[in-house]
């Protein structure tokens, strides 16, 4: 998630240091909403993008929560063309150059530590540590919501 971020705001040249990164890239902020919600009476769904990929049964769940027909559920597409703004773009970039749910994008088996040499190689030394500082001060957060999330 960090990394994809990144790439979608670095095009457009905002920085590490933008407010907007740092709210968007800190699960603190999820969950603080999650759980004041949660103290409202109002427990949020919680859906984990691992589940979208491998877990069908939880997107029918999901439609039928919200009162949509899960047999219109679309899992394949047609090609789209690229948006004209450059933001919009670069964050359906895969969803545009797609056909379907694209696999072996989730989670499993991701290490940290490897994942931030990949990072260091591609952004440079400083970014790829702050990247992983920032994904390793998330992940309490990433933890607590996954445990809460949508399952079939």
């Amino acid at each position: 998630m960090v990394p994809s971020f990144y790439r979608a705001q670095n095009d457009c040249k905002i920085s590490l240091d933008s407010a907007h990164f740092k709210c968007f890239m800190d699960l603190r902020w999820t969950w603080q909403l999650y759980d004041w919600y949660c103290s409202q009476g109002i427990t949020p769904i919680v859906v984990d993008g691992d589940d979208v990929m491998k877990q069908p049964a939880v997107i029918r769940k999901l439609c039928e929560i919200c009162g949509m027909d899960p047999d219109e559920i679309m899992w394949e597409w047609e090609h789209e063309e690229a948006p004209e703004n450059p933001l919009a773009n670069r964050f359906k970039s895969t969803l545009i150059n797609s056909k379907g749910i694209v696999s072996g994008k989730d989670s499993a088996n991701l290490n940290v530590e490897e994942e931030c040499k990949k990072w260091e190689a591609e952004f440079g030394q400083e970014v790829g540590g702050r990247m992983k500082a920032k994904v390793e001060m998330s992940m309490p957060y990433y933890e607590k919501l996954r445990e809460r999330r949508l399952q079939a």
